[in-house]
């Protein structure tokens, strides 16, 4: 329909600083069912397979478990944490452009859905919004790269995001695009994606 042909390469529960130390949940308890995002040059690899025109990154997990790093917790948006993601993330984006494509980060939603902000510390449209800033530093920063702000799209406001649009749930449990509402957002998420690979500067 849109004249693309997608390969998706999604990784459940992958965190770009998994590598770097345990990472701690919202229960406080210390997660095992993570994987480093990057781990064996996963993502080097599938561009070597795919060889793209255009790559596109998104993380979508909500920014709100603390990460272990030089001996202490430290929680997204705290300079530790942004330094060491941002490192990672600079890596991710040398391994996307290892055959030349352009790459186009996409920002990522948050959430007004209480039974998830209630369970999490306060503070999370403000960590959703700086770690999505960090997005666009990068962006800005890098030749070849472009930020698609689907994180708007969907939430005009960091703590108001819109459940219904045209009479589809956007996000049935509160954090996946499925079914109807994947193709809803792929629909404007696709073409922002190749404007941003026609001119990613």
């Amino acid at each position: 329909e849109l004249g693309v042909s997608v390969a998706g390469a999604a990784g459940p529960g992958c965190h770009l600083l998994a590598s770097k130390g345990p990472i701690r949940g919202v229960e406080g308890d210390v997660r095992t069912d993570t994987s480093d995002c990057t781990e064996g040059e996963v993502l080097r690899g599938l561009t070597d397979v795919y060889q793209p025109d255009v790559a596109m990154l998104l993380f979508g997990e909500f920014p709100n478990e603390a990460v272990e790093l030089d001996g202490r917790w430290s929680m997204p948006c705290e300079p530790g944490y942004l330094a060491a993601y941002r490192t990672e993330l600079e890596g991710a984006v040398d391994d996307l452009q290892s055959t030349g494509a352009p790459v186009a980060l996409v920002t990522a939603p948050g959430t007004n859905v209480s039974w998830i902000l209630d369970r999490v510390e306060p503070g999370m449209p403000e960590r959703v919004q700086c770690m999505n800033d960090l997005l666009a530093d990068v962006a800005r920063d890098r030749p070849g790269v472009g930020i698609v702000d689907l994180a708007s799209y969907v939430c005009p406001e960091p703590d108001r995001c819109n459940e219904m649009v045209d009479g589809i749930d956007l996000r049935p449990d509160g954090l996946h695009f499925q079914g109807p509402s994947a193709a809803y957002i792929n629909r404007w998420l696709i073409p922002q994606v190749l404007a941003e690979a026609a001119n990613p500067d």
